[in-house]
């Protein structure tokens, strides 16, 4: 799924040795949060510098909790917020962690997703060459990183406040702070449920006969799992519960509520387990048939377009029927070769990129096989325009046809 959609001040809970604490996580990869936590007007690029720590700057407090970034010390590169992940850029000076009513037992600073991009304390000696200058805590303790195979670091002791001071280069994608104030754990009766409870939520979901339409595993060892009750689908993001597709589940299971660039998951908590679920093997699932214009209402669930037409549109594809069309994205990385045409059905999960819905097929859209219709040739062939209406032969302006954009004067 496209993930790129996480707000920033992400508040989940955690369930540890059978109590409950609080976690918080601070989310770089929001496109807005990630800065306005800051004060800052935005984030910095090339030749842009609004997201640079030019002075010591606190986020906003969320369950207590607060970073502050110092600027970077001399005239080096500026600590910043940077609009490519990770976002949070560290060069010098130090970042802070405070908790203003708990104390802090844990701290996970996640990196780059990739092993090999991570940068922790990445420096360069007088060669040119890389060296190791560690990032060092004034209380605790940080566990080992190893180049080419770490993607996080995490602090452990108990303290009000961490300070960490930054010696090179290092690059967070998101902080999680886990305290030691209890936290109350929700229940959700059903999916439908579980998605309408705030973001920063830990609830005990119960399934009853849900099943597990489609599966996904990266190769960077991201999992996703979609799961259908009767009330809805809802998508479940590394949960580590080893979900197979075709699967039944009975019973409840812990997890969090969260958000990815408008992507609703399931994330896996510590209370996050399934000791009580019941877990079987069942009948293949069933796409639902549903048109372009019910998208929105089916998000997460495995579905079946049926008879739509696919145009291409500077090289993105979309399905149309009539007034209604939605980008067909491959976000399962199946290699799918896409070409424009009519009369396809096409069987994916439906996700949402940028607030809207896009599908991601499981498999190549199919020739419908409709009897009795003729094969046009190239220059009577449909045409569309950019909103993928289908046009008549006295439109002007920019159009589409045979999956090509070009201008009828």
């Amino acid at each position: 799924m496209n993930k790129i959609l996480r707000i920033s001040l992400l508040v989940t809970l955690c369930m540890f040795f059978g109590m409950s604490y609080a976690q918080t996580k601070f989310n770089f990869d929001d496109d807005v949060n990630c800065y306005k936590m800051f004060g800052l007007k935005g984030m910095s690029q090339n030749k842009v510098s609004d997201g640079d720590f030019t002075e010591a700057k606190t986020s906003t407090a969320v369950n207590g909790i607060t970073l502050t970034v110092s600027a970077a010390k001399g005239t080096g590169v500026p600590n910043r917020i940077w609009n490519k992940a990770p976002r949070l850029r560290l060069y010098s000076g130090s970042l802070t962690v405070a908790s203003s009513d708990a104390h802090i037992t844990k701290i996970v600073f996640q990196l780059h997703n990739m092993p090999k991009s991570a940068k922790w304390g990445e420096g360069k000696n007088k060669q040119k060459k890389y060296e190791y200058k560690p990032c060092t805590v004034n209380v605790g303790a940080l566990s080992a990183y190893e180049k080419d195979k770490s993607t996080d670091v995490t602090w452990t002791g108990d303290a009000s406040s961490v300070e960490l001071t930054v010696m090179a280069n290092t690059q967070i994608r998101n902080i999680l702070v886990y305290t030691d104030a209890p936290v109350k754990v929700e229940k959700a009766a059903d999916i439908a449920a579980f998605k309408a409870l705030p973001v920063n939520t830990v609830a005990e979901l119960t399934l009853n006969n849900a099943q597990v339409v489609y599966v996904w595993k990266s190769k960077n060892g991201i999992e996703q799992a979609f799961v259908r009750d009767a009330t809805g689908a809802l998508m479940f993001f590394n949960t580590g519960l080893a979900l197979k597709a075709n699967q039944t589940l009975n019973g409840t299971v812990t997890l969090g509520r969260d958000i990815y660039k408008d992507v609703i998951e399931a994330v896996k908590v510590d209370a996050t387990t399934a000791d009580k679920l019941t877990i079987v093997d069942g009948a293949a699932a069933e796409p639902k048939a549903i048109t372009i214009g019910e998208a929105e209402a089916n998000l997460y669930d495995l579905v079946k377009l049926t008879d739509v037409s696919i145009v291409e549109d500077n090289g993105k594809f979309f399905a149309v029927s009539g007034a209604d069309k939605m980008q067909i994205f491959d976000g399962f990385h199946l290699g799918l070769t896409l070409s424009a045409g009519e009369h396809q059905d096409i069987v994916g999960i439906l996700s949402v990129y940028k607030g809207k819905a896009q599908i991601q097929p499981i498999s190549a859209p199919i020739a419908t096989g409709v009897h009795g219709v003729k094969v046009a040739h190239e220059s009577d062939a449909p045409t569309y325009n950019m909103a993928g209406q289908r046009v008549g032969a006295g439109y002007k302006g920019v159009v589409i046809q045979n999956g090509k954009k070009f201008v009828r004067k």
